[in-house]
């Protein structure tokens, strides 16, 4: 069965997608894939795609798409979501790349290409191509999944922080004798935040269900694949303590939905406590 890999194509004229899409489904076809191809006419249901799709490789935007919104709109909307996805923005103006060097260093997730006109299957095929290579690359997929746990943990402790109501001055040194101690990893912060849930019966609220069980095959998770290496006879593999630890995208992909989903509820937790409303 082909894995799916989902694209999203922003562009006004639906013309310049149909006369290119299929040659890119054929593209994918070959190297084991399934085109999934969410089109966007105006730019109004990026947004939505991106948080109700954890599985989107690769957006793909004309930079004209109305009056008030661009492609570099798109770029800066993915940036702060944080997520691993690669952009192909072009145009038939040359002057929307004076500041490419500037957006290339936007954020630290995903690829970001540019290129003139809009004939894109040549440059896009490159993309997916890079895509595809990147998501099979095991030291790659476990640092950036160490990474994403370590930015989640980092959340968490701010969130303990307002909680307990740490002053701003004392915030570094909770962090660093207290939250970063090796008595509290994150199984142990998994458990204070059970206790908090439970204390102020907001564990079954639909923001919430799921909060901990997810934390804490996270934390299981990142355990493994801190303490793994490459298997000597599988380079595609690693292995920890002599087992098996395989990684693959379906079960990457997994992880890291969990891992922004999470990280949602901790943002939802922290407003409360700072509304006042119900801590």
């Amino acid at each position: 069965m082909s894995d799916d890999f989902t694209i999203v194509w922003v562009e006004d004229k639906k013309s310049v997608v149909d006369e290119q899409i299929d040659e890119i489904g054929q593209y994918l076809k070959e190297l084991g894939f399934k085109l999934v191809l969410l089109y966007d006419e105006e730019g109004s249901e990026v947004e939505n795609f991106i948080r109700q799709n954890p599985n989107i490789e690769i957006i793909v935007t004309d930079y004209n798409i109305s009056e008030d919104y661009t492609g570099i709109d798109i770029i800066k909307l993915v940036r702060k979501e944080e997520k691993l996805i690669d952009i192909l923005l072009y145009s038939v103006v040359p002057d929307v790349y004076d500041d490419i060097e500037l957006l290339k260093k936007m954020g630290r997730y995903g690829f970001i290409e540019f290129m003139q006109g809009k004939d894109v299957a040549e440059r896009l095929k490159l993309i997916i191509e890079k895509n595809i290579r990147r998501s099979q690359n095991i030291i790659f997929l476990r640092g950036f999944v160490i990474s994403k746990v370590i930015d989640l943990e980092l959340k968490l402790n701010e969130f303990f922080a307002e909680y307990f109501k740490i002053e701003v001055f004392l915030r570094e040194d909770f962090h660093d004798f207290v939250l970063e101690g090796s008595y509290l990893p994150l199984e142990g912060k998994k458990k204070v935040l059970s206790k908090i849930l439970d204390k102020y019966k907001i564990r079954k609220n639909e923001k919430f269900i799921g909060m901990t069980t997810k934390l804490e095959e996270i934390a299981k998770y990142r355990n493994k694949l801190a303490h793994c290496k490459i298997d000597p006879k599988d380079p595609t593999t690693l292995i920890s303590s002599g087992e098996p630890c395989n990684l693959k995208r379906t079960d990457l992909r997994d992880l890291l939905n969990k891992i922004d989903i999470v990280s949602s509820q901790i943002d939802e937790l922290t407003s409360l406590i700072q509304k006042q409303k119900t801590f």
